[in-house]
């Protein structure tokens, strides 16, 4: 299976459903956006890094800082679906 190239994530700025889409894939980006805004609230420290860089709930544009601020903690998003998958796979016996 080859893996998706999230390179483009790493310049410029970025719609809010976009990076929602390779973090929390579903069917239609608002459900992804807001899977994504409920993940983001999960990680404090992420949360306050991205509101001290001026984020709101409201925001629809993620800058640079913000993208950043999102790789440093949750990885790029290939590497969270990873990790994601060994974590269920430790869970369920």
């Amino acid at each position: 299976m080859k893996h998706p190239d999230y390179d483009w994530m790493l310049f410029g700025c970025h719609p809010i459903s976009d990076i929602a889409m390779a973090y929390c894939p579903c069917e239609h980006a608002t459900s992804s956006t807001r899977a994504f805004r409920r993940l983001l609230r999960l990680y404090p420290k992420l949360y306050a890094e991205l509101c001290k860089n001026g984020y709101t709930e409201h925001f629809t544009i993620l800058t640079p800082l913000h993208i950043a601020a999102v790789i440093r903690e949750l990885g790029m998003p290939c590497e969270a679906f990873f990790e994601k998958q060994k974590r269920a796979s430790r869970e369920t016996p």
